[in-house]
């Protein structure tokens, strides 16, 4: 190992080697699965590690402005570098065969002199560049590049020149490169730079960094990261990324799709305020983790995903995601919109949209119609505004072009398990599903007792099964729409937990009397009637079930998707 320090200190190397064998199992794990050995996320963080990342925003809140660009110094050969650190003082070490410590080897760490000419002289493969505290000012796009290369920063703060906007970092077909413990520093004004990261092997990491200052640029479409990653073998996660200052017309995180993806994974990231959408990796067509963080009051979703096949899929666990502070004018505030893929899962998740006003929104959880399979489990799902808690869209017909597929989903079906939708909201239904037959609901509570507030709304989604429904709503609990002469059970209503509703039935009848559960909800509970109507079901007694039988205009496929738009549901058939 190549360890660059001044001649009469080359023997003070303190071994790392159990830190290093730590962090990068972590950094693996999370990159693959988001997971512990026990299946539950692992939230703890070195202390080191936490204090650089403290100290880094706390440099980038106090960065004076920046006072003016200088000459930039001559390149220097890393070989005739000085250095005085001990091997085991700088994170992560013991995993390069050379370490520099840029301050110490001629970088200015005053923000005052661009330092691009003098990196470029220091980068090379199994290099890690340690950057002490102080500010650095990267004044062009610098374009980094090679293996198993390392940027760490203890309090450090990359500053760039006022009214830059668009590429300023970009590490570009990198393999196991590390980004880890700075501040980017946008505050000044009309600045908004992004760091892209394109990875073609190994492990790669982003890790306690801090986006400080909103970006203000409202023209053009800003970012604060552009990923890519290529290779099935290729791995990039992000940990402890803050993202929370916002921008006005930003995504925070845009995931550019490839033909060969690897994995990707998010860890305790925090996305806020972002003006378009906060993360969007609905074209990563790899694995895809999302693990605890808060994403909140971003533009059209707060995450946005793919992951590509049921083969991969994407999970989102331990996620708290908010839409408490609408952005007026933005066309549709969704919260977690499974955009396209196959298999996602979705756990553990605190979902809120308490006010839309000025905006709409599709809802709390949306499964788009290029999406297929999908679970929902042990998730609360809470609203007060105009909008769906869950809302899962018909299936595309036909052949569709989507970034993260690289075929048609061969199922379609959707499972519900353990989930809570909760809150004051009025009109629609809490749950909505369209299209996709064979889906299942297993112990679903529902407390919507707004005004015309459905609980559980199911069309054209043929033996789909209800079990351990407790639900109390405005308007009725459970609507099924039924199409006449259909032979399938449209809906299978199994153990039913309560039922209750604040609306006034105007034709209460029975349903089923004298049946029992399993109750089998089809087309000869509509008499006479031909055409398409819906099963309006408010209770179930010692006798049967009751409710009402709500009649549609025969046209009408989709009676409960009718009434929905009654209700003020806006948007196009992917919105």
């Amino acid at each position: 190992m190549r360890w660059l320090t001044p001649r009469g200190d080359r023997k003070r190397q303190i071994s790392a080697r159990k830190s290093r064998i730590t962090n990068r199992s972590t950094d693996r794990q999370w990159a693959v699965s988001g997971e512990t050995s026990n299946g539950s996320p692992e939230r703890r963080r070195p202390p080191s590690t936490r204090r650089s990342y403290l100290k880094a925003v706390g440099a980038a809140l106090a960065s004076a402005a920046l006072a003016g660009c200088g000459g930039s110094p001559s390149p220097t050969d890393p070989s005739d570098l000085p250095g005085s650190r001990q091997k085991g003082e700088i994170p992560h070490a013991d995993d390069y065969d050379a370490v520099v410590d840029v301050a110490e080897a001629g970088v200015d760490a005053t923000g005052r002199r661009p330092i691009n000419r003098t990196l470029n002289a220091l980068v090379d493969d199994d290099t890690l560049l340690y950057f002490s505290e102080g500010a650095y000012l990267i004044d062009a796009p610098w374009v980094l590049r090679g293996r198993n290369v390392g940027m760490v920063g203890d309090g450090a703060t990359l500053r760039m020149p006022p009214g830059t906007v668009g590429l300023w970092i970009a590490a570009d077909g990198v393999s196991s490169f590390r980004f880890d413990g700075f501040a980017l520093d946008n505050t000044p004004p009309r600045t908004a730079g992004r760091v892209q990261v394109v990875c073609d092997g190994g492990w790669n990491v982003v890790r306690d960094v801090v986006v400080a200052g909103r970006q203000d640029v409202a023209e053009v479409t800003t970012r604060a990261f552009s990923l890519k990653v290529s290779g099935a073998g290729t791995h990039l996660s992000l940990s402890n990324v803050d993202m929370s200052a916002g921008a006005v017309n930003g995504t925070a995180v845009f995931v550019n799709p490839t033909s060969n993806p690897g994995s990707l994974a998010f860890r305790d990231c925090r996305v806020v305020d972002w003006g378009n959408q906060g993360l969007y990796a609905s074209a990563h067509g790899g694995p895809l983790r999302i693990v605890g963080g808060e994403y909140a009051n971003n533009g059209l979703s707060q995450i946005r995903v793919g992951g590509g096949d049921a083969d991969t899929r994407a999970i989102v666990r331990d996620a708290t995601v908010r839409v408490d502070d609408p952005r007026p004018g933005t066309a549709n505030m969704r919260g977690i919109w499974l955009k396209e893929g196959d298999g996602t899962l979705v756990e553990n998740c605190d979902v809120r949209i308490t006010d839309l006003t000025g905006t709409t929104s599709s809802g709390g959880i949306v499964v788009g119609g290029e999406h297929g399979r999908t679970t929902v489990r042990d998730t609360t799902v809470r609203i007060d505004a105009p909008t769906y808690g869950v809302k899962v869209r018909r299936p595309k017909a036909g052949d569709f072009y989507a970034p993260s597929l690289t075929r048609r989903p061969g199922a379609w079906d959707v499972t519900l398990e353990d989930v809570r939708v909760v809150g004051d909201a009025t009109g629609s239904a809490a749950i909505e599903l369209i299209g996709r037959g064979e889906s299942a609901f297993r112990n679903v509570e529902i407390r919507q007792r707004g005004r015309d507030r459905d609980g559980i709304a199911v069309s054209d989604s043929l033996e789909t099964t209800v079990t351990g429904l407790a639900a109390e709503t405005g308007r009725y609990p459970l609507l099924v729409g039924v199409r006449s002469r259909q032979d399938a059970c449209a809906v299978t209503l199994k153990a039913v937990e309560k039922l209750s509703t604040d609306h006034e039935v105007r034709e209460l009848r029975p349903f089923l009397p004298g049946a029992s559960p399993p109750f089998c909800l089809d087309s000869d509970l509509l008499g006479d009637w031909d055409g398409a109507a819906a099963l309006a079901i408010t209770g179930v007694t010692e006798y049967g079930l009751e409710g009402e039988v709500v009649y549609e205009d025969p046209r009408d496929a989709e009676p409960t998707r009718g009434r929905a738009a009654a209700n003020g549901e806006r948007g196009g058939p992917e919105s």
